[in-house]
């Protein structure tokens, strides 16, 4: 049976991601950050800006750029899906990290219009790939119902049933990426039942992150935030299933070319 590759990505490059992947680094966990580079250097507008809590700081970002357990991935300037202001948000993170490094792009808000943003800009651009959200299909209104019911009831097969598509297409034409969106009112059961799945079906999956914090921080009860606590017990979990060989953690690029 193939193992699974599992990662997390990390979207904005919020302050509390600079902790969330560090602790995720202590188990043996690669993540991949997605930078705001306009919001890294508080010259976003507050109309663009990604969230009300403070960024990294540069040095964060470079510092993070040579940890092994990270890998750092364009997010827009602004965070906008706007080519221009993509393009630029690439231009100034591989300033800051180094131009001979390749990076991938992740979608703000995972609303990346592939009608007006082609796969053949970001090709011929040097992307390595493009992320987005969940795949999107006919039955997209349904999930969204189910996702919240599956949420409210924690009911872990209810959840995984809406992402099997999602799953079961990690990796597009070995360069769209989707992901699964962890948000506050998720439970740990779900996601290692999620992991679970993947392990005896083979299937890949990229959690997709914004903040993780403590019960008592500021924004804790956010719906893009999740639980500190239950974020360390995943971890854990997914430590284990790594040692027993179920599991390998992969950054998003090395995801994609394994493919």
């Amino acid at each position: 049976m193939r193992q699974s590759r599992i990662l997390f990505s990390f979207d904005d490059a919020r302050l509390d991601t600079y902790n969330a992947v560090k602790v995720a680094g202590k188990y043996g966990i690669k993540s991949t950050v997605n930078v705001t580079t306009a919001y890294v250097d508080k010259l976003i507008d507050d109309s663009n800006r990604p969230s009300v809590l403070p960024a990294m700081s540069r040095e964060q970002v470079i510092e993070l750029s040579k940890d092994c357990y990270v890998e750092l991935a364009g997010h827009s300037h602004n965070h906008k899906n706007d080519f221009d202001d993509i393009l630029k948000g690439k231009k100034y993170l591989q300033e800051w990290i180094g131009e001979e490094q390749s990076i991938g792009f992740a979608s703000p808000n995972s609303k990346l219009s592939f009608r007006e943003n082609t796969l053949s800009q970001f090709k011929a651009n040097g992307f390595d790939y493009v992320r987005i959200g969940p795949k999107i299909g006919r039955r997209n209104s349904i999930y969204r119902v189910l996702r919240k019911i599956s949420r409210l009831f924690g009911v872990r097969s209810l959840l995984y049933c809406t992402y099997i598509e999602t799953l079961k297409s990690t990796v597009e034409d070995k360069y769209v990426v989707h992901g699964v969106p962890v948000l506050n009112d998720n439970t740990v059961g779900q996601f290692k039942y999620i992991v679970d799945k993947c392990i005896k079906n083979g299937y890949d999956c990229i959690f997709i992150f914004h903040s993780v914090l403590n019960d008592e921080e500021y924004m804790s009860d956010d719906t893009w935030t999740w639980s500190m606590k239950k974020y360390v017990e995943f971890c854990e979990y997914l430590q284990e299933r790594e040692r027993e060989g179920q599991i390998i953690f992969s950054s998003t690029k090395e995801l994609v070319n394994c493919q």
